[in-house]
């Protein structure tokens, strides 16, 4: 059986803005979306969004589930990325810039596999804690 069946990650997901919820000083794009392409242990996404001033953004990486940072390309917030699937429905992310830790992540995608929320926590440049939680759904 193909494994990109079994994965509900796998597919491409557009950000609902309306539903998106910010804490502190974070912040998120006015528009998304993400493609999550099947890959050994793993997964590699595809980002691409419009900010907040209107400006286009594009970022993607390839990593496994094994906890070691993978490089993210795009990003000028990240530079890289590690993964532990807790189990189907369920993963953390932890995003990391020059080494140093600037988010972590956790996603969870609902029972019938058609809606994902992405909860992020991290401090901005200033030091300032941000709590962002965003609503995707599948297309």
């Amino acid at each position: 059986m193909n494994k990109a069946l079994l994965d509900p990650y796998v597919g491409t997901w557009k950000l609902n803005p309306t539903k998106t919820k910010v804490t502190g000083s974070g912040s998120y794009d006015r528009s998304a979306t993400g493609k999550i392409e099947s890959q050994e242990n793993g997964f590699k996404f595809i980002y691409d969004g419009l900010d907040a001033a209107g400006k286009a953004t594009h970022s993607e990486y390839s990593a496994k589930y094994d906890g070691k940072d993978y490089p993210v390309q795009g990003n000028q917030t990240f530079d890289t990325v590690s993964l532990r699937k807790i189990d189907n429905n369920r993963q953390d992310r932890l995003y990391k810039k020059d080494g140093r830790e600037v988010i972590s992540e956790h996603a969870e995608i609902s029972k019938d596999g058609r809606t994902g929320t992405v909860t992020q926590k991290g401090k901005d440049a200033k030091g300032q804690v941000f709590t962002v939680v965003t609503v995707w759904e599948k297309q």
